[in-house]
């Protein structure tokens, strides 16, 4: 009974590491705006070089409206 047991815990695990290895691990990583030059480069510098490097997007501790619209054009839209 026990053996049993065992045989199918381990089945189990098994199954579910297979099933979690194969499944894309794509994590959703955002900059802080101070990385990418807060201040110094404009919103669509910004969203170039975050899109360049791989983020998902950029978190910031202000925004304006303008500079909000630029980041988000910036990071969605596909690249030229």
């Amino acid at each position: 009974m026990f053996m049993n047991l065992k045989c199918l815990f381990t089945v189990a695990l098994v199954t579910v590491a297979g099933a979690l290895a194969a499944a894309p691990v794509t994590p959703e990583l955002f900059v802080f705006d101070n990385g990418v030059g807060r201040g110094q480069w404009t919103p669509e510098q910004q969203a170039a070089t975050i899109k360049e490097l791989g983020y998902a997007g950029i978190s910031y501790n202000y925004t304006s409206p303008e500079d909000l619209v630029a980041w988000q054009i910036g990071i969605l839209l596909p690249s030229r």
